[in-house]
């Protein structure tokens, strides 16, 4: 299966899945440290940005050095305080862009390098980036799990 596939599907059943939560669900923190619902995929729609970034500017500048930083992104975004529905339109349509961008990159330009801890091709980003995804998604959809059985 393409990247790109992969991508859509996890955007459509995602997708699915999302409607099924109530606002409660999404702004429950489990604890003061600890990210809710929204945060969570706040911080999907940063590394989206973050791997946006990153597709396109090894496609034309090599080695170069693309980073972020997670809680400080999600703290000054302050997706806590979004209505959920903006936060998962957000999300689709940041991802839905960045499949677009990877079908776009060269099969030439896919082990073209950037730098986050180390030297990195993007392909190795793009299949770390569709694994970073379902972690989280998979950290959202049994967090639904658990409050619902409680």
């Amino acid at each position: 299966m393409t990247y790109t596939r992969q991508l859509l599907q996890i955007i459509s059943h995602s997708s699915t899945q999302f409607k099924m939560m109530t606002e409660d669900e999404w702004s429950y923190k489990p604890g003061p440290a600890k990210w809710s619902k929204k945060e969570i995929l706040g911080h999907l729609i940063d590394s989206c940005h973050s791997n946006t970034r990153r597709m396109i500017v090894t496609q034309y500048e090599q080695n170069q050095v693309i980073l972020y930083k997670q809680n400080e992104w999600v703290q000054y975004q302050d997706y806590q305080s979004l209505p959920y529905q903006h936060i998962i339109q957000l999300w689709q349509l940041m991802n839905t862009q960045l499949t677009s961008t990877i079908a776009n990159i060269p099969e030439s330009k896919l082990q073209y390098t950037c730098i986050t801890d180390e030297p990195r091709s993007l392909e190795w980003h793009i299949r770390d980036y569709i694994r970073h995804l379902n972690h989280h998604l998979s950290q959202i959809k049994e967090k639904l799990h658990l409050q619902h059985d409680q």
